[in-house]
């Protein structure tokens, strides 16, 4: 388990396990979603994170990623139905996530990964914000199990290089 801190940001990682990944900061969360077997100490620090402080969450589910009923269950709980949810989904199961989300109470949007700044847009993040995150996601050095190379390929083609 790799929990980083800086002056602004908290990463969280499995070392051994690199299904999630997740960074925070005091204006969102970001969840990189690889995987189906999310039980570990990150899903529950993930959770408790997301419990205690609501903002908005950007999770992008990687193709052949999901969640079961219960760990829907777990997520739509945690984020209180109130912080608005922005799921970039590769796959018809990253699809099938946001709208369990959205069913489940969470005030979540379903976008491509292409729609990136449709999805900071809809969390109130400014590019700027969100290209930032991104940068320090980067510089965390948590290796490729917490920086989304998806996400930052294209984030990089967006805002010009990261």
């Amino acid at each position: 388990m790799v929990n980083h801190l800086s002056h602004r940001y908290v990463f969280m990682t499995d070392q051994f396990d690199s299904e999630l990944a997740w960074a925070s900061d005091f204006e969102a969360t970001i969840i990189v979603l690889r995987g189906t077997e999310l039980h570990g100490r990150a899903w529950a620090s993930l959770l408790a994170r997301l419990r205690r402080i609501k903002r908005p969450v950007l999770l992008h589910a990687h193709a052949g990623s999901g969640l079961n009923v219960t760990q829907r269950g777990q997520l739509a709980d945690a984020i209180h139905h109130q912080a608005p949810v922005a799921v970039l989904a590769e796959d018809k199961g990253g699809r099938e996530l946001g709208m369990a989300l959205r069913w489940l109470g969470a005030d979540a949007t379903v976008f491509t990964p292409d729609q990136l700044l449709g999805a900071a847009a809809k969390l109130g993040l400014e590019a700027a914000h969100l290209s930032s995150s991104l940068r320090a996601l980067g510089r965390a050095g948590l290796d490729l199990q917490a920086v989304d190379q998806k996400l930052q390929a294209y984030s990089s083609g967006v805002f010009g290089g990261l």
